[in-house]
């Protein structure tokens, strides 16, 4: 059972990641694949400056309502991720299916997340149902998921409309942002801007804003400095029609450096994502309440 969690945290950070990058990433009406629809194989008009275009494609997170990428990196004290993924955000749904090189075995392997009806399930292959009395997936809700003073990833889920451009805002607060060049990613021509952002820019990115999106911006920062994160440096792909095709988060951790890299596959597309059979599931509210009416009895 051990393992289950190690690697279902391992998952769980990148199921964070994930949400960062989906809020990242928007499209305007009437557009639905990820080549942004026509047009979508240009680059951005040369005479667009990098404040400008990151800018422009920030405003365009307004209108999304799904998402569908793929994500590879390092996470610091989690491990080497690569999987997909999709979600939903009306009504609130994600589905995941990760490998993580962890450090120890324990902390390895394939897994396949499920964020659906206020509980997330986790399938972590035959070695974890082994454990579970050949049950598959382990379904963890709303209470157990913050047990422990940890936020459900499935409730950030469901605030994160709230602001669709708020981590995407971020980038805005860079003052050495630059245009790279022009890169094919996924058969769509982009146009590649970087910047570099400290945490001291987001705190002055802070000025002027309203109590609620000062409230939510100041929770990342402070969750950034606890992992002793002080700049980072963030790459954005934007293609013709000025959506995000690509996004990456590169800095350096106290406990390792992160770097990680979103590919946008299609957005503002059905997404559907459905609870595993009970029959399969290993209900974790369930043994909580059993142990707890074990420990009355006694």
């Amino acid at each position: 059972m051990r393992s289950t969690f190690v690697r279902g945290g391992a998952a769980l950070g990148a199921a964070a990641l994930a949400l960062t990058a989906f809020t990242a990433c928007g499209d305007d009406e009437g557009a639905g694949k990820a080549d942004g629809g026509k047009g979508g194989n240009a680059a951005q008009p040369v005479d667009v400056t990098p404040a400008a275009a990151v800018r422009k494609a920030t405003e365009k997170t307004e209108e999304f309502t799904s998402l569908e990428y793929r994500m590879a990196g390092e996470v610091p004290g989690e491990g080497v991720m690569e999987g997909t993924g999709s979600i939903s955000m009306d009504p609130p749904a994600m589905q995941m299916t990760m490998t993580v090189d962890g450090a120890t075995p324990d902390e390895s392997g394939e897994m396949e997340i499920r964020l659906v009806d206020d509980a997330m399930y986790m399938n972590l292959g035959d070695e974890a149902a082994a454990g579970m009395g050949g049950k598959s997936w382990l379904k963890i809700g709303m209470s157990e998921g913050e047990s422990g003073g940890g936020e459900n990833p499935l409730l950030e889920l469901k605030q994160a409309d709230d602001n669709p451009a708020e981590e995407a805002q971020m980038m805005n607060a860079a003052d050495d942002l630059k245009k790279v060049g022009e890169e094919e990613i996924e058969g769509v021509q982009t146009t590649r801007y970087t910047g570099t952002i400290t945490l001291d820019d987001l705190r002055e990115q802070l000025k002027g804003e309203d109590a609620e999106t000062k409230k939510n911006r100041q929770e990342k920062i402070d969750d950034m400095a606890e992992q002793g994160v002080d700049e980072f440096t963030m790459d954005m792909w934007i293609d013709g029609e000025d959506h995000t095709k690509q996004f990456r988060m590169q800095a350096e951790t106290a406990e390792g450096p992160l770097d990680t890299t979103m590919t946008f596959l299609s957005y503002n597309e059905p997404v559907t994502v459905k609870a595993p059979p009970a029959s399969d599931t290993m209900d974790m509210d369930g043994m909580a309440e059993e142990m707890e009416g074990a420990e009355g009895g006694a």
